[in-house]
């Protein structure tokens, strides 16, 4: 016999790491691009990134 509770509590606990994964993912990413930009204000790109006087050929 299957235990129904033992089942949906299951479910409910990797949906529920599932949300807590994807929404620390997104913070992070959010985190990231707010550095990134915090650091292209400062002028200290640590991101090698191409910028328009510097394109290559």
């Amino acid at each position: 016999m299957i235990n129904n509770f033992s089942l949906s509590e299951q479910a409910c606990s990797q949906s529920f790491q599932y949300i807590q994964s994807s929404f620390f993912r997104s913070e992070i990413r959010f985190y990231d691009d707010l550095f990134r930009e915090i650091i292209d204000f400062e002028g200290l790109s640590l991101v090698p990134k191409p910028s328009p006087s510097q394109k290559e050929p």
